[in-house]
């Protein structure tokens, strides 16, 4: 009899201890995800913070010099009303706001990008991909350089309304 009790006690013992370690689990497997969902939030709020610092350069860059500035201007409007230096300076300035372009869209595509910072370069990306200094771009030797995916969504945003 004495066997019996102390077998049904050790068994309702061991029984509670794989309870309790479930419950520790559960506990320690939310944690985790908690952890995990706000790694996830730096890494969109850092990724927001990258590509607008990035924007911000690009434009200071452009501002910091009339000349450079009237010159991306017209670009974007009139490439084919600049000499060929200033087009070949231009298309530099274009292939370098693509590349960024690039970024954000593939930041995008991997899922590192919060849907609202995706959403604030829309207006950006669909005025590049419908500027005559874009289709001007897209004859340069140097418009090898940029993705088949960007061209096809560059392609895609400049033909629809």
């Amino acid at each position: 009899m004495n066997t019996e009790n102390l077998n049904r006690w050790l068994t309702l013992c061991a029984n509670t201890g794989v309870v309790i370690g479930i419950i520790f689990l559960a506990f320690e497997l939310q944690q985790n995800n908690e952890l995990l969902q706000s790694q996830a939030q730096e890494t969109q709020a850092l990724s927001i913070q990258t590509a607008t610092t990035l924007d911000q350069d690009f434009l200071l860059v452009i501002a910091a010099d009339p000349v450079l500035a009237a010159t991306w201007y017209t670009y974007l409007r009139t490439p084919e009303t600049l000499t060929e230096v200033e087009r070949l300076q231009a298309s530099f300035l274009m292939g370098s706001l693509l590349r960024r372009l690039e970024g954000v869209y593939l930041q995008k595509r991997l899922g590192s990008l919060s849907e609202e910072g995706w959403n604030s370069r829309q207006p950006l990306f669909i005025g590049i991909a419908r500027s005559p200094g874009y289709l001007a771009y897209l004859e340069t030797d140097s418009s090898v350089f940029m993705g088949e995916e960007l061209r096809d969504y560059m392609r895609q945003i400049s033909s629809s309304e």
